[in-house]
């Protein structure tokens, strides 16, 4: 009975780090979109047509202004002073919240932006069966940091110091293994094939 209840609660704590930071995304973008709506019900007003594919011109006011942002923001990102605020912010900050620097590359491998930084996806030989894993650090010569996701939510699971000899590298992208671990490994012949 103790160990049933031991995994009711872990399960429990980890719906809980799971769902809470989809809620707060939810809540931001929804106070984000009605602070928009005030800024373009006047934008809305100039525009010539009451709406366009069935969509209102107050939504296509957001939807412009939104691209404005995002152009001017991309601009902004670009000044090196920029870049090195946000550097900087990540380095003494965001680094240090659970799962931000995962997330992080999470979202830009399925945006397509910087695969490249993205985890080395490798696996490692656990008890004489393959895991997929990140490859988060070289310690040294012979030892390396690797992270192992549990299915399906690659936001749980192990850190291990291991011997590099204990991983076979991967041509796998960031972004396949990830949808692996989410499918539960359904897809696996088509993404796998030649790894071994």
């Amino acid at each position: 009975m103790k160990k049933i209840l031991i995994i009711l609660k872990n399960t429990l704590l980890r719906g809980i780090v799971f769902t809470v930071p989809i809620l707060v995304v939810v809540i931001v973008l929804e106070q984000v979109f009605e602070k928009l709506q005030q800024i373009a019900n006047p934008i809305a007003d100039l525009l010539p047509y009451h709406s366009l594919f069935g969509i209102g011109k107050a939504y296509w006011a957001v939807f412009l202004i939104l691209i404005l942002v995002g152009l001017l923001m991309g601009l902004v990102a670009r000044l090196k002073v920029a870049m090195n605020s946000v550097i900087w912010l990540e380095d003494n900050l965001l680094n240090r919240l659970p799962g931000y620097t995962f997330m992080k590359q999470m979202g830009e491998s399925m945006i397509g932006a910087n695969d490249t930084s993205a985890y080395k996806v490798v696996l490692l030989d656990i008890e004489d069966s393959w895991q997929l894993a990140y490859l988060v650090e070289e310690l040294d010569g012979n030892m390396i940091a690797v992270y192992v996701p549990s299915v399906p939510s690659a936001l749980d699971g192990d850190l291990f110091y291991v011997p590099k000899s204990r991983i076979k590298e991967t041509f796998i992208s960031y972004k396949d293994s990830i949808r692996l671990l989410h499918c539960q490994g359904r897809g696996s012949k088509k993404i796998m094939k030649g790894v071994f």
